[in-house]
């Protein structure tokens, strides 16, 4: 048993390989333990290995109906971008552990992503209160209010998420899009260059923030701005981008090689 909460500990600070060697050890003699095989499964998740992970967590919710596997099951679902499916196991999860912050943020957050706008509005609001100084629920309040058209309460919650953490990209890369639109060009470009700044590698984003980033740069005479956003679209943006020929374009014009 105590292995078992070693390897959940292990994963929680992201040391994956040692939580699969402590799980392999006890699956290794008893074959059927679902803790072990559920805690093996997000380990792989950690490891960027979201399939296998799916398979292992089925198996051990074969063996019992966990809320702790609902809440890895959800986490595996949301990185394969099945998100319906992320909701429903997640659903399940707060059902028994319904103070679990960590769980209610996920959830409101992929409602959101849905489309589930007021739904996803509405759990994040129960998060918020009783935790002040995390900026991700209101990062997606933010999100939420701008997709029901209400952008100054989408503006105000995206400066809350910032003033809790002022390294929060996306946050910086909505109130870039937002003050562009209102022709703030000076406050845009602070955003959007912190926006690329602290964005995580792998962002989806990225490309399209560095793409903004140009043409607010353009708006401001800011040429060599403009070219390294623009080469730096080149470097994140997948192969088929939509931008391409654009951003190429622009480069062209701005008489970049």
């Amino acid at each position: 048993e105590a292995r078992v909460w070693a390897s959940r500990a292990f994963n929680r600070s992201g040391r994956f390989k040692k939580a699969i060697t402590q799980t392999e050890l006890i699956l290794k003699d008893e074959p059927a333990n679902a803790n072990a095989r559920a805690y093996h499964a997000e380990a792989r998740l950690g490891q960027g290995k979201a399939r296998i992970a799916l398979v292992e967590i089925r198996q051990a919710l074969e063996r019992g109906a966990n809320p702790n596997y609902f809440e890895i099951q959800g986490r595996v679902f949301q990185a394969l971008n099945r998100n319906a499916e992320a909701i429903s196991a997640l659903t399940k999860a707060l059902k028994s552990h319904p103070k679990d912050d960590g769980i209610r943020i996920l959830r409101g957050k992929l409602l959101v992503r849905e489309g589930a706008v007021k739904d996803g509005l509405a759990e994040l609001r129960k998060v918020s209160p009783q935790n002040p100084r995390l900026a991700e629920p209101f990062l997606y309040i933010g999100i939420a209010h701008r997709d029901l058209g209400q952008e100054d309460a989408a503006v105000a919650a995206f400066h809350q998420a910032l003033k809790r953490n002022n390294k929060e990209a996306e946050a910086h890369l909505r109130l870039g899009e937002i003050y562009r639109d209102r022709l703030k060009y000076a406050q845009a470009l602070l955003h959007l260059k912190d926006a690329v700044e602290y964005a995580p590698k792998k962002s989806r984003w990225l490309p399209d923030a560095y793409f903004l980033l140009a043409k607010v740069a353009r708006q401001q005479n800011m040429r060599l701005l403009a070219i390294t956003a623009l080469k730096n679209f080149e470097k994140t943006a997948p192969p088929k981008h939509a931008d391409r020929a654009a951003v190429r374009k622009e480069l062209n014009e701005l008489g970049a090689k």
